[in-house]
């Protein structure tokens, strides 16, 4: 019995491990977070998802919240790939926060969990 104990600990480490070096070699991800007044939600996601088309860009997540603060709303969005690196997000970033309705933006690497 304590061999196969030893045998299936040992399984479970190498899968644990074979899950953290799938999510470090994947490509980066990452994420936007727009926070904007409640009534403005549904007008400021279409014109972001007209901005990611402009510049050939794509969300692989966007998730829409309330913030129970000041009657506002969040916008999460979280785009993958490295052709979408750093600088493109910024540039979105930029883009994005000049929009009627943003409040607020925040912008860095995403951190996704892979099952």
């Amino acid at each position: 019995m304590g061999v196969g104990m030893g045998i299936a600990t040992f399984l479970q480490l190498f899968a644990l491990h074979g899950k953290s070096a799938a999510r470090d070699s994947a490509a980066p991800c990452w994420k936007l977070t727009l926070v904007c007044a409640q009534p403005a939600l549904t007008s400021l996601r279409k014109s972001v998802q007209l901005e990611l088309r402009s510049r050939g860009l794509s969300a692989s997540r966007m998730v829409s919240m309330p913030i129970y603060k000041n009657d506002q709303a969040c916008l999460e969005l979280v785009l993958n790939g490295s052709a979408q690196g750093k600088k493109a997000c910024g540039e979105l970033a930029m883009s994005i926060s000049q929009l009627p309705g943003v409040e607020k933006i925040h912008w860095g690497r995403a951190t996704i969990m892979l099952h």
